[in-house]
């Protein structure tokens, strides 16, 4: 997997603690559109919606940078956009 991009203050990601949030960007834009259908897909209202509509909005989202993913422990939890 590629590595997620740094915070959005270049230079200044600091490390989550344990249990803390943090929330990054993909430097891939169609790895990040691909994560963010991954985790939504099976959420309503997300799962309900047409695949066309959701995934061009996450993709225009994504497109202008208009998103982060918030992380725990390594592991990605959510999507902001």
């Amino acid at each position: 997997m590629n590595e997620p991009a740094k915070n959005a203050k270049a230079g200044q990601a600091k490390q989550a603690k344990p249990g803390e949030l943090s929330t990054r960007r993909f430097r891939n834009p169609r790895e990040a559109l691909g994560h963010a259908v991954a985790l939504l897909r099976n959420v309503e209202p997300f799962a309900s919606y047409k695949f066309g509509r959701f995934s061009a909005s996450l993709a225009e989202q994504i497109r202008r940078g208009h998103y982060f993913f918030t992380f725990q422990d390594g592991r990605l939890v959510g999507y902001i956009g």
